[in-house]
Order: structure tokens, then sequence, then C-alpha cells
């Protein structure tokens, strides 16, 4: 049953039927937000979209002394 399948804000898409986890990283660098896929377990079309959430992470940048 799809209510037994984790398959909301996974890290991959996963068919809410069987549970088959389908790897979509180039899909979502080819700039695609959603779509329909045929799961390749059990041949099901189930549809994804993707919820993308972004960080930054900064640092310092070393200042060089002068000398005076």
């Amino acid at each position: 049953m799809c209510d037994d399948i984790d398959h909301e804000y996974t890290d991959d898409a996963v068919c809410p039927y069987c549970g088959e986890t389908h790897y979509y990283s180039d899909f979502i660098f080819g700039g695609y937000r959603d779509g329909i896929t045929t799961c390749n377990n059990c041949g099901k079309e189930f549809k994804w979209v993707v919820d993308l959430t972004v960080t930054f992470c900064t640092e310092k940048i070393e200042q060089e002394v002068s000398d005076v």
C-alpha cells in the first residue's frame, strides 16, 4: 500500500506503488522540476516533483598584511 512506503520528501524519487528508488539527478540538473515516469520495477506510472532547498556556506578570506 502507498501508506506503507516512504515516498514524500525523500532524497531520490521513490515509486509510491512498490517503493523502488529512482535516481533523477540528471533531470534536476537538466532543469526539470516535475515529470511522469514508469517504474522499472512494477511498471506503473507515477508523477515526480523536485523540491529544492538551497543552503549557503561562507568562509573568511585571509587578508595579507602589507608592510608599512
